[in-house]
């Protein structure tokens, strides 16, 4: 009877282990990190020797929360041709690892509490996440990026907003510096996508997402 305990106990363990761990993935946890570190740096870096912990630490956590949950959102738009594609297929809900409900609770949650916290935090801190994340979910995974390979663009403005957010948070107001770090991002993403749907054209084009290399 105690073996038997013992087991389900273990079973238990090992299913929310494996649960946190598909809720983990669905945050593309590397993508996210370099985000958020574009953000804390241009904090970081704006206000030398004079740092206010309690607003960066806040900061750090509503962009961590609002670029995580738009990650997860963006996963389950996508889990079709994720699915399709060999590079992705193994993603949680392209393998059918984690229920669509839990996964867009998951996004719901995070994202909201995100954005929330950004504008209780500061009005324009939140507007420029919020700006973030609709640039990225609604513009660029919603409505972009099955159309057109241009798409990528937006995307790349969209990951550009973390750092714009981040030094308007520390000085209260958008200046020329927080625009061209958020222009140094833009340009790095597109090359990077350009970069990785060069490696996988052919995935691409199987699940019929343009990307420049097919279109051009």
């Amino acid at each position: 009877m105690s073996d038997l305990h013992d087991v389900r106990i273990l079973a238990i363990a090992s299913g929310r282990t494996a649960l946190l761990r598909d809720l983990v993935a669905l945050t593309k946890p590397r993508q996210t990190l370099l985000l958020l570190i574009t953000g804390i740096c241009a904090y970081a870096l704006t206000l030398p020797g004079a740092i206010r912990w309690g607003e960066l630490g806040l900061g750090t956590l509503a962009l961590l929360a609002a670029i995580a949950g738009c990650t997860a959102l963006n996963m389950v738009v996508d889990r079709d041709i994720d699915a399709i594609m060999r590079r992705t297929a193994r993603r949680p809900l392209a393998a059918g690892h984690l229920p669509l409900s839990v996964a867009v609770a998951f996004g719901v949650s995070l994202s909201t509490a995100g954005l929330a916290l950004a504008w209780a935090l500061q009005p324009l801190f939140g507007l420029l996440v919020t700006a973030g994340f609709v640039l990225d979910f609604g513009v660029y995974t919603l409505w972009l990026k099955r159309r057109t390979a241009a798409s990528i663009l937006w995307g790349g403005l969209s990951g550009g907003m973390p750092a714009l957010a981040g030094r308007s948070l520390a000085l209260g107001h958008v200046d020329a510096i927080g625009v061209l770090l958020a222009l140094a991002v833009l340009l790095w993403i597109p090359a990077h996508i350009l970069s990785l749907s060069t490696r996988h054209a052919d995935d691409y084009a199987r699940a019929g997402v343009p990307v420049w290399p097919n279109v051009y």
